[in-house]
């Protein structure tokens, strides 16, 4: 009888993992690559109210900010599957919103992050602003994690990053490092894309194409299967973007909506973005 009870625990327990398995919708690309086309709680007002994540496990998967500003990229900014078959990236995202630009590069309007950024020796902007959370990844001080997003208002501080990490990227603050909702409520609506870091440190990028109100957005990814720690906000409208191509997975998704600017679901291409986020696989 006990062998028998024992037997009838390991089935359940596998029928029950594997079924929870199914259940997230989660597909391994490849070891530490994992992609997932997750049904938003909310149906929105246009197209398949999916929300598409990649999950990046920064132990497998090195982290890249390419800028159309550095000489190496000629000040061209390119479209994100451009940008991934040119740097041979698996994956990329936004790195943030650009419209900002820096007094100290004259001529750089439109490719400078609103906020601080910088990759290794190059500073795309100079610039830090009030904004509450960091994208680091890069560190000069191997006892930091490899990749993070740091809320620096309650639980790191913007000097202690800037001195141990090559690449920052500062941005607004959708979940703060207590998992607390950092958005105001408001009836715009956008297609989106953000990246998250769960509890377990890996890195999420995220992108709905179909619209929400940023606050509604933040409220589904909680209850998704997603174990969020921090939040930040990249892009939004047309411009919302997320390549990956692994294996035989090839996704592409742009943005198209956007309250007051592009109301409408018909864009079908990839706009040309100045900074971006990639990965490649380690050795």
């Amino acid at each position: 009888m006990p062998l028998l009870r024992t037997t009838f625990l390991l089935l359940f327990l596998l029928v029950t993992g594997s079924f929870a398995q199914k259940e997230t919708g989660w597909t391994t690309l490849d070891k530490g690559l994992d992609y997932a086309e997750l049904a938003a709680p909310v149906k929105s007002i246009y197209g398949d109210s999916k929300i598409t994540v990649l999950r990046i496990d920064p132990k497998s998967y090195e982290f890249f900010l390419e800028c159309a500003t550095h000489p190496k990229n000629n000040y061209n900014s390119r479209p994100l599957d451009e940008w991934c078959k040119q740097k041979k990236f698996v994956a990329a995202i936004n790195a943030g919103m650009f419209d900002g630009d820096d007094p100290t590069q004259p001529g750089h309007a439109f490719m400078c992050n609103r906020g601080y950024m910088k990759s290794f020796d190059h500073v795309n902007s100079s610039k830090v602003t009030g904004e509450k959370t960091v994208i680091c990844f890069s560190p000069k001080d191997k006892s930091m994690p490899s990749f993070q997003i740091a809320d620096i208002q309650n639980c790191e501080t913007f000097a202690n990053l800037k001195a141990k990490y090559n690449c920052l990227i500062q941005g607004i603050r959708m979940i703060d490092c207590k998992q607390q909702i950092r958005w105001q409520k408001d009836k715009k609506k956008w297609s989106v894309c953000v990246m998250g870091m769960d509890k377990a440190g890996n890195a999420l990028f995220i992108h709905s194409r179909s619209p929400y109100t940023m606050y509604e957005f933040i409220s589904m990814l909680q209850q998704l299967p997603l174990n969020l720690k921090t939040l930040i906000y990249l892009e939004g409208g047309p411009e919302a973007s997320l390549y990956v191509s692994s294996g035989s997975k090839t996704v592409q998704r742009f943005g198209s909506y956007e309250t007051g600017f592009n109301e409408n679901d018909g864009n079908d291409h990839f706009w040309k973005l100045p900074n971006i986020v990639g990965i490649r696989k380690k050795p």
